[in-house]
Order: C-alpha cells, then sequence, then structure tokens
C-alpha cells in the first residue's frame, strides 16, 4: 500500500519540524508527504524545503483558501492510492500507519474501507496528557455519524479514489470539517476503528478551528443544516430536533446568544428551540439549561 500524507500548513513554522518528524519516523513509511501552505507570513517554506531529501514536498495555494482547500489541492497532487491527513502541529505515533495497514489488510475490504484511531491530547502548556476517544465508527456507520461528530482527520487514512468519488472535501464547510468528510465518506465505505492511541493532539497557543467558538458553533449547524434531510430520514424529526438542540446547547454555553437566536429562526415550533431562544433573548444561560433543552427536544412537537 502506497500511502500520500496531506499536510495543510498556515504560519506554522515552528510545530512543523516535529510533525515531519513524526511521518518521517514511521515504522511503515509512506511514499510520499506533501505540505500544502495556504499562504503563510512565515518561513513554513523553508522549514518544509529542509526536509526536501526525505520525500516531502512543498505545495502553495495560490490564494489564501484554508485548510479544506489545502487538503483538496494535496489529493489531487498525490501519487498514491492511499491519503493519510495530519495537521502541521500535530504528531503521529511511529507504529501509527503501520498499525492501520495491518487492520486494512486484515479486512480484506481493500478500497471499500477506511480506518481511523483514537489519539493522546497533550496541553503544550500545562504538559497535561490524557487518552480521548474520537468516537466508535464500525463497518457501515453512515447512520450514526449523521448525528456524532468524529472522527479527526490525524487519524483518517481513506483511499484517493473514495475521496475523488465523494467529490474531495467541502471547502465552504468553517468547522467540523472532518465529521462532514466523514459522513460522505461512510456512504460510499466502511469504517474501521482502532482503538489504539496512534496520534498526538497537540492542543497550544495560537490559531485553531476548535478554539473558535463562534466557528465552531457555526459549523457544526453546517454540517446539520447540509444532512438536514437524511438525519430526517434515518432518525426521523426527532433526530433532527436533537442536532439542533446539541448545538444550541453548545451556543448557550459559550455565550453566543446572537447564534443561537439567528440558527433558531427556522425553527420556531420546535419546543427545543423554543426554550433556547428564551435563554438567548435573555442572555443567560442557568446550569439547568441543557437539562431543559434535552427534554423538550423529547417532546412530540
Amino acid at each position: 500500500m502506497d500511502i500520500s500524507v496531506i499536510v495543510p500548513s498556515k504560519d506554522r513554522s515552528p510545530t512543523l519540524p516535529a510533525c515531519l518528524d513524526s511521518l518521517l519516523g514511521q515504522t511503515l513509511k509512506p511514499k510520499e508527504i506533501i505540505v500544502v501552505d495556504d499562504h503563510s507570513s512565515d518561513d513554513t517554506r523553508r522549514v518544509v524545503e529542509l526536509f526536501g531529501r526525505q520525500g516531502v514536498f512543498y505545495v502553495a495555494l495560490a490564494a489564501q483558501s484554508g485548510a479544506q482547500a489545502a487538503r483538496n489541492l494535496g489529493i489531487s497532487r498525490a501519487s498514491c492510492n492511499w491519503i493519510a491527513f495530519q495537521d502541521s502541529d500535530d504528531v503521529w505515533l511511529p507504529r501509527k500507519l503501520e498499525i492501520q495497514v495491518r487492520e486494512l489488510k486484515r479486512s480484506g475490504n481493500g478500497e471499500h474501507s477506511a480506518v481511523h484511531c483514537n489519539a493522546y491530547r497533550r496541553d503544550m502548556e500545562t504538559g497535561r496528557f490524557e487518552n480521548i476517544t474520537i468516537g466508535t465508527f464500525e463497518g457501515q456507520c453512515y447512520r450514526k455519524l449523521l448525528l456524532t461528530p468524529g472522527p479527526m482527520f490525524p487519524g483518517l487514512l481513506a483511499p484517493k479514489s473514495k475521496l475523488l468519488q465523494i467529490g474531495l472535501l467541502d471547502e465552504a464547510c468553517p468547522a467540523f470539517q472532518e465529521w462532514d468528510t466523514a459522513i460522505r465518506l461512510a456512504q460510499v465505505c466502511d469504517f474501521i476503528h482502532v482503538s489504539e492511541p496512534l496520534f498526538e493532539w497537540r492542543w497550544h497557543g495560537g490559531d485553531a478551528i476548535s478554539k473558535c467558538a463562534k466557528r465552531d458553533f457555526r459549523g457544526f449547524h453546517y454540517v446539520i443544516e447540509k444532512h438536514k434531510k437524511e438525519i430526517i430520514r434515518l432518525h426521523g424529526n426527532r433526530g433532527w430536533k436533537r442536532a439542533m438542540a446539541t448545538n444550541v446547547i453548545r451556543g448557550l454555553r459559550a455565550g453566543l446568544f446572537d447564534d443561537v437566536l439567528a440558527v433558531t429562526a427556522s425553527d420556531r415550533i420546535s419546543a427545543a428551540s423554543i426554550v433556547g431562544r428564551a435563554f438567548a433573548r435573555r442572555r443567560w444561560a442557568p446550569p439547568g439549561a441543557p437539562t431543559l433543552i434535552r427534554v423538550a427536544a423529547r417532546l412530540p412537537f
């Protein structure tokens, strides 16, 4: 199995060396590593070119376009049949690819499967280190993924043919990009889950989509709104209300009262949205608000 690794990067020259060292230090080495620069203002190009003799290639986007566009450019340039994704501030454990390829071969499904894994979360400021589970997605998991975010890009290994079949990644998705990608991949292939943590998700200062509450909230809404018809088809209206309630709770907890009012504006008859709007209008979310909203989401209206 020949594997291309795609690494989108913007202004991450301080973290890139550790990231690239972890890719090059794999017990099962990838055939190529493609770093796609999204118009960095630092010395990203110089850092990547230091690794050029080891099979690391530098590619730059023509205009600043975001991580999804960078991943898509990397996929289009990749020469291998398998694509692994990595973020420029995270690191893989040495046997990451070896274990994932072993599980793919064991499944016997060839290019009809994608594989993902768990991770460690390392807080680079406090040094705290913990094992995190990113969701167990096994077999035909399309229905489950419609309501359950995951998995993360650094743990995903997928056939290039399937990524092309789904029309590549959605560049308009503001956050929860891996969730949208996984939903669409699950329509065309099975999933394999490796419970062992195989990469470090490094939490540190600086820009990250997962740290921006507003973008995170809007990304979650973008994904469920995009797949609304399928959520209702497979989970019914109650499933849709549950998805909406989950994001309303997240928005209230983050103090995004105007955003909660905006996303519930078209859902005026749902009890969960009515309760969520009531708290948002008062710009107040007491500790009991999530419980009230979850109960309201189970009501028949």
